[in-house]
This record gives C-alpha cells, sequence and structure tokens, in this order.
C-alpha cells in the first residue's frame, strides 16, 4: 500500500506550531483527504493533537517522533488554534478527531459503507462500539474489533492481530490505548497494516460506545470541552491541570513574545547540496518556501543527507520551521547546524530546539 512520499510530505502545507508539524487545512478538506486515501486503499496515519500532546511530545522523543512520522496532522485542541492566530499561523479551524468523525458518519464520500475496525479500550468497549457503529450511521459498520489489555507494544502487535485487522478489510482504524501507546503502537506496527486509514482516536471508541458523552457544540467551540471531560471522566482532572499550567508558562515564555515581533517577510531563499549537507541561504520564510519545494525534494537522498546548513539564513519562520520537520521524517537522524543567534532563537521560541546540533 503506497504512503506519502518526501515530495508529497513537502507539498503539505505544514507549520511548527509549539514544536509539531500541524497541517494548515479545514474540516472540509480533512474529509477529503481522508475520502482519497480510502479510494486510491493509500496509507494516510493521521495524528490528532490536543495541548497534552504537545506537553507531552516536548519531553518524549519517541512520542514526538510519532507525530512528525504522521501522513497528516490536524489541530484537535482549542488551545493550538488561539496560539495559531497569535503568531499569524494559518491554522484557524480545529479540526478534532471526534468531529472527523462525526462528519464520515454523515455522508458518503466514497460510493460504499465505511468499514470500521476498533483497537483498545477497557474491557469490552471496542466490541460494544463495533456492534453500535450501524446504529449510529446509514453509511457505516463495525468490522471488527479487538480489545489487547493492559500489556506491553509488543504483547499488542501479535501477528494474529495484525491478520484480523487486515482480514476485516477495513477502511478505517480507531486505536484507543492511551496517547502515548497508541502512537507508539501504530508506529511499531505502521508497515504491516493494511487499513488506509489508521489513527489513534481515543475518544471516539467511547463516544461511539456510549460510555461517555460528548460535550454540548457550544463548549467544543469556546475551549471549554475539558469541563465537560473531567464531569465524565473525573480521572482526567489532574492532567488537564498540569496541562493547563504548562500551556500558561509556554505562553508567556514563548508564545506572547513572538507575537510582538514584526513579521518581515522581504528577502528570498535558495538552497544547494554541498555533499551530505543541504545549505539554505535567505529568508527560510512563508512567503518564500514554495519557490524551494520542488528543488528541495529534488536534491534530498534520505538514505545518505545527514544536515542542514543555516550559516546562510537570515531569517526561518514557523513556516520554514514546517519544512524542515517533512525532511526529518524522511531523514530522522537530520541535523540543523550553524543558525546564527536569532534563527536558533525562533527554533526555541517554537519548541523546535530539539531539530539543532
Amino acid at each position: 500500500m503506497k504512503t506519502n512520499s518526501l515530495k508529497d510530505d513537502l507539498g503539505r502545507q505544514v507549520w511548527c506550531l509549539m514544536g509539531l508539524p500541524i497541517d494548515a487545512v479545514s474540516m472540509g478538506e480533512t474529509v477529503e483527504k481522508v475520502d482519497s486515501a480510502i479510494r486510491e486503499r493509500k496509507k494516510l496515519f493521521l495524528t490528532t493533537p490536543n495541548l497534552n500532546f504537545v506537553i507531552g511530545c516536548r519531553n518524549d522523543e519517541v512520542f514526538r517522533n510519532s507525530v512528525i512520522q504522521s501522513d497528516l496532522v490536524i489541530a484537535d485542541g482549542m488551545p493550538l488554534i488561539w496560539v495559531a492566530k497569535l503568531l499569524n499561523i494559518p491554522i484557524r479551524e480545529r479540526v478534532s478527531g471526534s468531529n472527523l468523525f462525526e462528519k464520515l458518519l454523515k455522508r458518503n464520500g466514497i460510493g460504499k459503507k465505511y468499514r470500521i475496525f476498533y483497537f483498545g479500550g477497557q474491557d469490552d468497549v471496542a466490541k460494544r462500539a463495533e456492534e453500535k457503529t450501524a446504529n449510529l450511521s446509514s453509511v457505516a459498520v463495525g468490522a471488527g474489533s479487538i480489545s489487547p489489555g493492559f500489556v506491553s507494544t509488543t504483547e499488542m502487535s501479535k501477528a494474529e492481530y495484525i491478520r484480523k485487522i487486515n482480514q476485516s478489510e477495513s477502511d478505517i482504524l480507531i486505536v484507543a490505548l492511551g496517547a502515548k501507546k497508541g502512537q507508539e503502537w501504530i508506529v511499531k506496527n505502521l508497515q504491516t497494516l493494511e487499513t488506509p486509514i489508521i489513527s489513534h482516536l481515543g475518544a471516539v471508541i467511547n463516544f461511539v460506545a456510549g460510555t461517555v458523552q460528548r460535550s454540548p457544540v457550544w463548549m467544543q467551540k469556546t475551549g471549554l470541552e475539558w469541563l465537560w471531560r473531567i464531569k465524565e471522566e473525573r480521572s482526567l482532572f489532574k492532567r488537564y491541570w498540569n496541562d493547563g499550567m504548562a500551556f500558561v508558562q509556554m505562553m508567556a515564555s514563548d508564545v506572547i513574545p513572538q507575537s510582538f515581533q514584526k513579521n518581515d517577510q522581504t528577502g528570498q531563499l535558495s538552497v544547494k547540496k554541498e555533499g551530505n549537507t543541504l545549505a539554505f541561504t535567505g529568508c527560510f520564510t512563508e512567503n518564500n518556501v514554495d519557490s524551494v519545494i520542488e528543488e528541495v525534494a529534488k536534491l534530498i537522498d534520505p538514505s545518505s543527507l545527514v544536515s542542514i546548513d543555516l550559516s546562510q539564513c537570515q531569517k526561518i519562520d514557523q513556516r520554514g520551521l514546517g519544512v524542515l520537520l517533512m525532511i526529518k521524517k524522511h531523514v530522522p537522524k537530520l541535523c540543523v547546524t550553524s543558525a546564527i543567534s536569532e534563527v536558533e532563537k525562533t527554533f526555541v521560541r517554537n519548541g523546535a530546539k530539539y531539530l539543532l546540533c
């Protein structure tokens, strides 16, 4: 089954938002991408970061790399939208995994019923979700379910599990193992899974099974859904408290100071290859990125490229950082070198210091 090439990923409108690559896509565009992947049987690893993802990825390289390795990353959380607006990043719409699932269940974009497989959840929740899918929509059916229990990702990756998922001929695989473990499981099994759409959407299984109720729409739109989630699942209080405190600190130290900076987009950008190093010269910013994308795709050999030289780069913004993250997806050991002080500060304030050598 086909997956994203380097050229595909460089063609995405990806921005670095608080250290993570986020696609600037609307709900409508996301639905079309999902349907297209199903029709073409092209694998699409969909990740839906919220604030908890952002905080967790800061100090967890494996977790962070699972987001970078994704084929489509949508902003599932109003705090991400607030930050994007403050920094003038064109990610204007919250595209939550739960809302995306509801949109799919209200349409028939592939000419047949969506076949949905559920993996994870507590007790028999996955089985209940499988059985209730057809009752929720006339365009979807449950294709199967597995509840592996509280075991390691290795134990969850048994050949019999992967075989059952593949034999189900499902269109969408919904994973619910807790964000970190779920992302880890997907990355571990991504090459052998044959389902086109693969995503960790933990809350969706509970919503479909009926064990947890979704918040009112007005709470979703105003960023207060977390209050409802705490009401439904009191164990989430500590997580939301810790994430909230970390978010306030990030806003004060990184986001707000950037929001006052002038967004000077003047200058040009060029790129050349020197051995195993790709060197950028000029302003690595939104207005200039598209002019070099095609050349970058031609110059990069993922099997040999080692570093990015930014010694002649005067400026970089979140769009430029997004391009570097897409290169890192295909060159995992990528190292960014020689960034001048002002450019290095941009990496740090956008949570992308991990790219620097």
